[in-house]
């Protein structure tokens, strides 16, 4: 099956979505229109989300880690010198040490567990009418909690 070619907007955003690793901002200077940033969210997101694009997206950071030499092993094996340093070594250099970091971020090496694509809990609850929050408070108080220290 044949690749749809991307339109110019679409390849700019790739680019930039690589350079700026944030869709909203990516989607702006692309050249896209949004009313507002939930709007540059939103439209940002379904260019991630599209196929072609995501495989565009892919391809770019292939070819600039190749470029850069910037390998997943290689910046592990950096991080292994700066955590584990080699007898009489001292290791000062936290700026290099923040560099590797944010350039296994950029590659996505890893994913932070605090990450999160939408609004927290607290935001969704803060919505509700005070009628469902009173349901949902009276719902989570009647759940029988075991005692931990009895089960073994």
């Amino acid at each position: 099956m044949a690749r749809r070619k991307l339109t110019p907007k679409q390849e700019r955003f790739a680019l930039l979505y690589v350079e700026l690793s944030n869709a909203s901002e990516a989607y702006r200077q692309a050249g896209y229109t949004a009313r507002s940033a939930h709007a540059a969210e939103v439209g940002g997101s379904k260019l991630l989300r599209n196929a072609e694009v995501a495989k565009r997206i892919d391809e770019i950071m292939e070819k600039a880690s190749k470029k850069e030499e910037v390998t997943r092993e290689r910046i592990i094996s950096r991080l292994a010198e700066f955590a584990w340093p080699k007898e009489g070594v001292e290791v000062k250099d936290r700026d290099s040490i923040k560099a590797l970091e944010l350039l296994g971020k950029r590659f996505a090496l890893w994913i932070e567990r605090h990450q999160q694509d939408g609004p927290g809990w607290e935001d969704v609850f803060k919505k509700l009418s005070p009628e469902t929050q009173m349901r949902i408070v009276e719902e989570l108080e009647s759940i029988e909690v075991p005692d931990v220290g009895a089960i073994h």
